[in-house]
């Protein structure tokens, strides 16, 4: 066992243990932290923190508080998602404050319900506290809304790839006139352009990339659905992004700039300069 697991082993539950707080950190920006996770933070005895998680958040913990890199990494030094729930049960079990701190919302593609499921079973009691979810803070960056009155109603999000490794079911976005945001899609954007377009989308839909939205060094993207791969390998997109489709996106100050004619990279400082 590691030495998380060494000092908080699994055992009986009791009358006097702790519970796990399951605290959405948003999409980067320590400022967009809610108030209510701060004060969470203050307060925990040991926090398992993921990889997109800022770092900067670890000075809101006490003297004596635990910070556990919980983060999956493609390729290299990784904690299991099994790992990391034992490792909170055994720290709830011994009567600790625990807080699962994650990027964005903890309810949107963060593998909450696994965690939350996997605590329950063990007889924990479990607290979510929302965050700003990255879609949100993707179209703060570009200066649009994911709804409009005059455009579309409806929102669907989606993840670029499921469980099985492979694009999830679109049918909820038949007829091409949804916003759809997409997360973790860099890697299936082909894919994700020829099952839009076989929904009704069309070639000339707008598309926005936001790479690291919210934080000083985000980047704002544009396109169309058909230019969308060339926009992610001609300008060495990287996770973490966000894609967001739809007629919306022409709503915004910088894609009149770039007048969709190809794909354009906006500094973060033009991105800010969209919104005055």
């Amino acid at each position: 066992m590691n030495a998380i697991s060494d000092r908080f082993p699994r055992a009986e539950a009791t009358a006097s243990q702790g519970k796990v707080i399951l605290v959405g950190a948003g999409p980067g920006a320590p400022d967009l932290l809610t108030q209510r996770a701060v004060r969470v933070l203050e307060n925990a005895d040991i926090v398992f923190a993921d990889g997109l998680v800022n770092d900067d958040l670890q000075s809101l913990l006490r003297d004596g508080a635990i910070w556990v890199d919980a983060a999956k990494r493609v390729g290299g030094k990784t904690k299991s998602q099994q790992d990391t729930i034992d490792e909170m049960i055994g720290a709830a079990q011994a009567g600790k404050s625990v807080v699962r701190l994650k990027g964005g919302d903890i309810s949107l593609f963060a593998r909450g319900g696994e965690e939350i499921s996997g605590l329950q079973r063990a007889g924990i009691e479990v607290e979510l506290i929302p965050g700003v979810t990255a879609a949100s803070a993707a179209a703060a960056s570009a200066a649009f809304s994911l709804t409009h009155r005059d455009i579309t109603s409806a929102v669907t999000f989606v993840t670029g790839h499921n469980v099985r490794e492979e694009l999830p079911d679109l049918s909820p976005v038949d007829g091409g006139s949804q916003t759809v945001v997409v997360y973790m899609g860099i890697g299936t954007a082909s894919d994700l352009v020829s099952a839009l377009t076989e929904k009704g989308y069309k070639p000339s839909t707008p598309v926005a990339v936001v790479e690291r939205a919210s934080l000083p060094e985000e980047r704002v993207l544009y396109g169309t659905l058909r230019t969308l791969p060339h926009v992610l390998t001609s300008q060495s997109v990287e996770s973490p992004a966000l894609i967001v489709v739809g007629n919306v996106v022409s709503t915004s100050r910088g894609w009149w700039r770039t007048e969709a004619l190809a794909p354009v990279a906006q500094t973060a400082h033009d991105a800010h300069l969209a919104h005055g």
